[in-house]
């Protein structure tokens, strides 16, 4: 029956069959962006893509439509046209997302795909005047809407294989698209067309008239055209987006695992730093913990290697600790891993160390191989080392608890001396919090002002007369009992809260002389001790003649005393501090004299005004010879210096008749009177009318 159908049927076949075949290339380039998007941008495309393509295929029906019918029969009503129209749009735009989301499977994808098509024919149906003719009382060819639906269908169902056939080729390997089949579904999708448009309207006769309509309708060609070549730009467009996006992408993922590396390595030694190994002991608990093997994390921590960079500067001190690292890989067994996790600190982790013994004999190996000094840039530089130890899974199991343990252990080890190392314990554990909670106590009372100055008086020995008192910091509690100064200066030297601590004292005690003299008229000696820390301040000079002039404090009546460790550790910089604190009129003692290393030479450069003897003398000073001979020989050398000197600790009567006897200028201890409040000490001491010892 085909055969006899008019010229102008097989125009529109010609036609139909180029336009469906580029219906079905657009509409599986747009399924494929579709389904290489994400979900979230799903709209973005159908609104960018589905209506240039639903407008396309409707031009392609209405093209269809005027090649066949005649020209009187062409009239069809806009809201036909519109129906039309708007039904294309919501099939198309269904369908793309539908089989983009199910990914072109088997049997949905058809189903989908035949729905599609169906709606279509209906659309053709109204566009080919169907409705009109209806309504006039023309029954549409049965025959012929049934081939159309027929062929419809067929299309659907070979049109899915072919996309998927052919566009899957063209998401992998961008192969040229298999044209035989996409025309075949072409040709069935045409044939279909023509026969649901026919079955309404006889189909236009005479060659003559159908050429007419095509150069009647050539703008609606272009514009059919325009429309797919639209679409085509569109998707470069979004194909070069893309390509631009992923690159980008690639260039953050780079970027990402660059700067991931970048915090995960140390950049002088390239070994793990300290996130770095974080990650490998979680690792390596996996491993042990499937195995059940154990492992050991080692701390290790260096001496002298901020010295060096402060003094030889960073880059030898980065060299230092490649060398260093070189040395540490040279005698680690296969398997373990060091990390640097501190500009002085290594750290290992060692599945060979799988027991007590098995640290002990690595750390004895690490700490072996730090004694031979390292050659750096022309210096042979001497390092030392403590080690700390945890065991997984005996001390933690988790990797922060594990590096957090060895760290305390290297701590502790570090009160014995270099060269030693320490098993974590619950003990060091709670020693450790223990200190941090009473260091943050120590700075919750100074910021509260809970210390307070005692006075310990000081006597000439030759008359008995109160000659100066020694202030001295104390922490009452609440519960009326004091923390020892042996617990808590240590621990303010250590973390730099002396410096605070030690303008309360000087300006508390400088205000109570002066109260003092206005009181009764005496002017005796104020002794403050001074820490090294305090001592190394730059500004130390400066804030001292400052809390002279606030206070209104007479210079020529204070004293600094600075212990004897102190004075010699740096004595260059003590001697010139000295020298501008005399200059000021403050007077000097050294505290604690004869338990360190003096040099007689730099005794005497220091130029001081006492030297203070040591209780552990004085307390011999009645029964034990070698204790009253050094007590003899500092009197006798302080005389040859023009020093005076003071005896501390005095507790007994024997011993101050002795220091009498050697002739020791000054004394203090609880035999001649307590530390005591400004209060106590003024109404005992001061207002004292005659000497009592």
């Amino acid at each position: 029956m085909l055969l006899l159908w008019p010229a102008s049927v097989w125009i529109a076949i010609a036609f139909g069959s180029v336009a469906s075949v580029l219906i079905l290339w657009a509409t599986g380039t747009c399924v494929w962006r579709l389904g290489r998007a994400s979900p979230s941008l799903h709209r973005i495309l159908v609104v960018a893509l589905a209506p240039s393509l639903s407008v396309a295929i409707w031009l392609a029906i209405w093209l269809t439509c005027q090649l066949l019918l005649p020209a009187a029969q062409t009239m069809v009503s806009a809201i036909e046209q519109s129906l039309a129209l708007g039904l294309i749009c919501l099939v198309i735009t269904g369908s793309m997302l539908g089989l983009a989301r199910n990914g072109l499977r088997a049997g949905s994808s058809e189903v989908i795909a035949a729905a599609a098509l169906l709606a279509i024919g209906l659309a053709i149906w109204l566009m080919a005047g169907g409705a009109n003719a209806l309504a006039r009382g023309a029954a549409p060819d049965q025959g012929l809407i049934l081939l159309g639906v027929l062929l419809l269908v067929a299309a659907a169902l070979a049109g899915v294989p072919a996309l998927r056939r052919t566009m899957t080729p063209a998401i992998a390997s961008h192969q040229q698209t298999a044209w035989v089949p996409s025309a075949l579904v072409g040709l069935l999708i045409t044939v279909g067309a023509v026969a649901i448009i026919v079955s309404t309207q006889p189909a236009r006769n005479g060659l003559a008239l159908t050429l007419d309509a095509v150069l009647k309708d050539w703008p609606t060609v272009v514009a059919m055209l325009a429309l797919f070549v639209g679409i085509f730009s569109t998707h470069r467009l979004i194909a070069t987006l893309e390509r631009r996006a992923r690159d980008l992408n690639q260039s953050l993922q780079l970027a990402s695992a660059a700067a991931e590396r970048a915090r995960s390595e140390d950049a002088a030694t390239g070994l793990p730093n300290h996130r770095g190994m974080r990650q490998i002991i979680e690792r390596q608990i996996s491993i042990s913990q499937a195995s059940q093997d154990l492992f050991s994390v080692l701390h290790l921590g260096l001496s002298q290697v901020k010295t060096i960079r402060n003094s030889l500067g960073q880059s030898t001190a980065d060299a230092l600790m490649r060398a260093l690292r070189d040395r540490l890989l040279d005698v680690l067994p296969a398997g373990d891993i060091l990390a640097r996790t501190g500009d002085d600190h290594f750290a290992i982790v060692s599945p060979d160390a799988s027991s007590a013994d098995g640290a002990v004999k690595l750390a004895a190996t690490v700490l072996d191989c730090l004694d031979r000094h390292v050659p750096v840039n022309g210096h042979d530089i001497a390092v030392q080392g403590n080690i700390g130890i945890a065991l997984f899974p005996n001390d933690s199991r988790e990797a922060e608890a594990l590096q957090t343990h060895a760290a305390l252990a290297w701590s502790a080890s570090r009160q014995t001396g270099p060269g030693g190392y320490k098993f974590f314990s619950n003990q060091i554990g709670e020693d450790i919090r223990n200190n941090f909670d009473r260091l943050a106590a120590l700075r919750r009372a100074i910021s509260q002002l809970e210390f307070t100055v005692m006075f310990q008086p000081q006597f000439a020995l030759a008359s008995g007369a109160l000659v100066g008192c020694e202030a001295l910091l104390r922490w009452p509690q609440g519960d009326g009992g004091t923390v020892p100064p042996s617990e808590f200066i240590p621990m303010a030297e250590r973390s730099g809260l002396i410096i605070p601590l030690g303008h309360f004292v000087l300006a508390e005690s400088c205000r109570a002389w002066v109260r003092w003299r206005a009181l009764c008229n005496r002017a005796i000696k104020l002794s403050v001790n001074v820490s090294a820390v305090q001592l190394a301040q730059s500004d130390f000079v400066e804030h001292l003649e400052r809390v002279l002039i606030d206070t209104g404090m007479d210079p020529h009546c204070l004293c600094l005393e600075v212990t004897e460790s102190v004075a010699m550790k740096d004595p260059e910089a003590v001697i010139t501090r000295f020298q501008a604190i005399r200059a000021l009129g403050v007077e000097l003692a050294i505290d604690d004299f004869g338990t360190g290393h003096s040099s007689l030479a730099y005794l005497k450069q220091l130029e001081c005004h006492y030297i203070k003897i040591d209780q552990c003398f004085v307390a011999g000073a009645a029964d034990d010879p070698g204790s009253q001979q050094i007590i003899a020989s500092v009197v006798e050398m302080a005389a040859s210096f023009q020093m005076q000197t003071i005896a501390e600790g005095v507790e007994t009567r024997e011993q101050l008749q002795h220091l009498r006897r050697v002739g020791c200028d000054l004394a203090q201890g609880f035999l001649l009177g307590h530390p005591v409040g400004e209060r106590q000490f003024i109404n005992d001491h001061l207002l004292a009318s005659a000497p009592t010892h």
